[in-house]
């Protein structure tokens, strides 16, 4: 199927919110393909169709959030690096764990330490822009 097809998308999209649904419900561990396909009135071929397991619909929002998370971070950069003020960079992304808080929920729940790795890591990287600026 085409991944560009209206169907495809709005399918993927029922799929994602109700395994972020599950995750809240009833955590990550418990939840299977077969509960977000009974819960999403899917057929399991469709799911498969998507995502090889439930790991790969995971690293795969994981991959989204953290390429949000570079995204928002560099373009508060780029809009204060003329003023040398890197604290909008912060609001950037609070604003994208805002914007996106049910996956960022859904990750915490899952794989807290992973999460606040990345968040080490790009507080790092956005204190090395503030001193070496």
């Amino acid at each position: 199927m085409n991944k560009n097809d209206l169907r495809y998308i709005k399918t993927d999209k029922l799929i994602v919110d109700t395994f972020l649904n599950c995750i809240d419900e009833v955590g990550f561990e418990k939840t299977s393909v077969s509960m977000i396909c009974e819960k999403a009135y899917i057929s399991r071929t469709t799911f498969y169709d998507h995502y090889e397991d439930k790991y790969m619909l995971y690293n795969s929002l994981f991959a989204f959030i953290e390429a949000e998370l570079i995204n928002s971070m560099n373009e508060g950069i780029q809009a204060n690096s003329k003023n040398h003020q890197h604290d909008t960079a912060i609001m950037w992304f609070l604003n994208c764990v805002e914007k996106n808080k049910k996956i960022v929920k859904a990750i915490l729940k899952t794989s807290y330490y992973e999460f606040m790795l990345l968040v080490e890591k790009l507080s790092t990287d956005l204190l090395l822009v503030q001193i070496y600026d």
